[in-house]
């Protein structure tokens, strides 16, 4: 009797052994967690195209589709205008220009001493040339 219980727990045991083997071969290893990129994602690389300019289909032209002007149609349109509109009267003269011309002023160039004559708008007592300022900074 006692063999029989000890072959049973010996067959018993041996299930457990094959069922743990094959649980175990079906159990992956844990992965290493993937480290995310820093910075700006990369450009995708375009491929480069030779100097000549070729076309793999030619598209067909469309034939142009002239549509009507639809604003002409609206000259009945009745848009409301403010009241009194029809009363104003545009015939009166247009006024005199009251302002008069520019007289040009002369100022020297402090930086090569050119003597210029200019709008007495831009005279101050620094005055720099165009070509001056153009070299000051890289122009």
């Amino acid at each position: 009797m006692k063999k029989e219980i000890v072959d049973e727990l010996l067959g018993n045991l041996k299930n457990m052994v094959n069922i743990l083997q094959s649980v175990s071969d079906n159990e992956e290893e844990p992965k290493a967690p993937v480290k995310k990129k820093r910075g700006r994602p990369k450009k995708k690389k375009e491929p480069k195209v030779n100097d000549e300019f070729i076309l793999d289909k030619q598209n067909q032209s469309r034939n142009p589709v002239f549509v009507h002007n639809k604003f002409e149609d609206m000259s009945d349109l009745d848009i409301d205008k403010p009241n009194g509109y029809d009363k104003i009267n545009d015939d009166t003269p247009r006024t005199k220009r009251s302002r008069s011309s520019y007289n040009s002023v002369g100022v020297k160039c402090a930086e090569c001493g050119k003597k210029q004559k200019i709008n007495p708008i831009f005279k101050k007592d620094n005055y720099v040339c165009d070509r001056c300022v153009g070299k000051k900074f890289g122009g």
